[in-house]
């Protein structure tokens, strides 16, 4: 695995990169307040078939923060268009987990040429409005500094706690969700508001407008994408039936990598 820098809309995006050959790649994009590390897992299961990378939206991991504040949808957009329009691998697999989804398919209905298919990763489709007022109180308030990483390590949390997942997946997660500042204390690499303008995308609206394949993958004991709401999405991308992980909540990709690569390279090798 090796990272290197794509340039997006004004700033430098970070990408991994598995390895490995075959079209069409496939390109993991995090949710929000994640970072390119969350698919570490699955594409050490891909082994390189098809070759994978993944990369950090603006605001996360080790992609640079937006001088000018702007998080909005339409310059997540146009970051994913500069980086992919000069990448040089190929129309890729994008496979989008949660809120990376709210950047990936407004990017496939606004460049459908440039894209070979789209995954669907336990995307969220409805915003109840306790759920918007926490989102907007966690935006505002600012990061913990930790005096070293493993006590940063210690203190990392998931909104939507992984159930399958190994406490070695679990700290591996951690140890790449900080960074050291200047006077040598820790914090999140997460920009608080990167994601703060996904909540107004409806992800039923853009899947019924995507002109590419499609796959939607949910979580057997998922409490983001219901069964229900899962089929109403296939149905408006015109995709398949929804692949279900077993053994996994929200985090499929940390819960269970091997199904959820099975699942993405049987997708990419059906393009």
């Amino acid at each position: 695995m090796r990272q290197f820098y794509l340039d997006g809309a004004g700033l430098r995006l970070a990408c991994l990169d598995y390895g490995g050959h075959g079209a069409p790649p496939i390109l993991f994009i995090h949710g929000g307040a994640a970072h390119a590390h969350w698919w570490d897992f699955v594409g050490q299961e891909l082994q390189g078939e098809p070759r994978s990378f993944s990369i950090d939206l603006r605001g996360h991991g080790d992609s640079d923060r937006a001088p000018s504040g702007d998080y909005s949808i339409d310059a997540h957009v146009a970051d994913l268009a500069a980086a992919l329009g000069n990448w040089g691998y190929g129309k890729p697999v994008l496979a989008a987990h949660s809120g990376g989804c709210f950047a990936a398919l407004p990017y496939a209905v606004a460049h459908p040429q440039s894209v070979a298919g789209v995954a669907i990763v336990e995307p969220r489709v409805h915003w109840p409005p306790e759920l918007l007022e926490r989102a907007a109180r966690r935006n505002e308030r600012p990061h913990r500094r930790f005096a070293t990483l493993d006590e940063a390590c210690a203190s990392y949390r998931y909104i939507f706690p992984p159930i399958g997942a190994s406490p070695a997946v679990l700290a591996h997660v951690a140890r790449h969700s900080f960074r050291q500042e200047p006077d040598g204390s820790w914090v999140n690499k997460t920009e608080r508001m990167s994601m703060a303008g996904i909540f107004h995308i409806s992800i039923m609206e853009y899947a019924a407008r995507l002109q590419c394949p499609a796959l939607v993958i949910r979580g057997d004991q998922s409490v983001h994408l219901s069964a229900q709401d899962a089929a109403k999405l296939t149905a408006l991308a015109r995709a398949g039936p929804a692949v279900v992980i077993r053994n996994a909540q929200h985090n499929v990709m940390l819960d269970n990598p091997p199904e959820v690569a099975a699942a993405l390279r049987r997708f990419a090798a059906s393009l």
